[in-house]
C-alpha cells in the first residue's frame, strides 16, 4: 500500500518566490545606496581638500599682512610705499621706466 504524501500548499510556493523578489529588491536598493554614498564621500573630501589648500593659502596671506603690519611704522617700509606708490626718489637719483610692458 502506498503512503499517502502530504499535499503541496499552492501558497508556499508564492511565497518563496515573493520573498526572493523582495530580498533581490532590497540588495539592488542597498547596492545603490552604496555606490551613492561612495560617490558623495568622494566629493565632499574632494571639497574638503580645496578648503585646506584655501586655509593653508590664507595662512600665507595672512603671515604678509601681519609682516607688513609690522613693519608699518619702520623708515624702510615708508622708503618703500614713497618708492613704488608715489614714485618719490633721492635727489640725482634717475628712474628707469619700462614701456614694453612687462
Amino acid at each position: 500500500m502506498k503512503e499517502r504524501q502530504p499535499a503541496k500548499k499552492k501558497g508556499s510556493g508564492i511565497k518563496k518566490i515573493l520573498f526572493r523578489c523582495i530580498l533581490i529588491g532590497f540588495g539592488i536598493y542597498a547596492a545603490y545606496s552604496f555606490v551613492t554614498y561612495q560617490y558623495e564621500l568622494a566629493q565632499k573630501q574632494r571639497e574638503l581638500e580645496e578648503v585646506k589648500q584655501q586655509v593653508a593659502e590664507m595662512k600665507i596671506e595672512n603671515a604678509e599682512l601681519q609682516r607688513l603690519l609690522e613693519q608699518k611704522d619702520s623708515t624702510d617700509y615708508l622708503e618703500k610705499l614713497a618708492r613704488e606708490k608715489l614714485g618719490y626718489g633721492y635727489e640725482n637719483e634717475i628712474f628707469y621706466v619700462d614701456i614694453s610692458g612687462n
